[in-house]
């Protein structure tokens, strides 16, 4: 990818993460007890409960372990304010699993490689290449093309492309949970003997 087309995935990014989150690194906030003197007044050692971090980059295993400082808090502002309020840290970016592009496998090959969205693969290091495995190369020019494209109309169409796909995302999640739950009746009406004109009719005396 040229000069030209890397700024455009980089103008997608500035559009669509807003420079709320670092792209291609995560954080995960969590309490710890930390020994802060060896005797109290009983005679034991005194802990108390400090803020953690773990840093990892996207396509890599090596995690930074240590003690939270207010520069994580600000620099993970959004991560951090997630973790205080007990919720789900937010996904900056379109989710990898919500990408039309990609297939089942090509998901989970990327998923166990920690690489959680479009973004950080079109990001990602030579070293996170390595680590996706065969194909990852033509995996991230891939997202770098989605990038350009969803960047090429303006920062508005870059936001609106973003929300179309996650929705096409939902509207093809949507559809495979309602043939499981078909699959599922039609099981239940074999096992329980019902017409299919009638299934929510249980044969008398069973009541299971």
């Amino acid at each position: 990818m040229d000069g030209m087309n890397m700024n455009m995935v980089n103008d997608y990014l500035s559009t669509v993460q807003g420079g709320r989150t670092e792209v291609g690194v995560y954080a995960e906030f969590s309490l710890k007890a930390k020994k802060i003197s060896d005797s109290g007044e009983n005679g034991l050692p005194v802990y108390e409960d400090r803020e953690w971090i773990e840093i990892t980059p996207a396509g890599g295993n090596q995690i930074t372990p240590r003690w939270a400082t207010e520069k994580d808090k600000m620099r993970f502002s959004r991560i951090y304010e997630a973790f205080k309020k007990g919720v789900e840290p937010p996904v900056d970016g379109l989710a990898i699993e919500n990408w039309p592009s990609v297939t089942p496998a090509e998901t989970k090959m990327l998923k166990q490689a920690n690489v959680r969205t479009v973004e950080d693969l079109a990001v990602l290091s030579e070293t996170g290449l390595r680590n996706v495995g065969f194909g990852a190369r033509g995996l991230q020019e891939k997202a770098r093309n989605f990038l350009v494209s969803a960047a090429g109309d303006g920062k508005v169409s870059a936001e609106l492309n973003h929300l179309k796909v996650k929705n096409e995302s939902l509207k093809l999640r949507v559809e495979e949970l309602e043939r499981q739950n078909n699959e599922l009746r039609a099981q239940f009406r074999v096992e329980k003997n019902i017409p299919n004109n009638n299934w929510e009719t249980v044969p008398e005396g069973d009541t299971t």
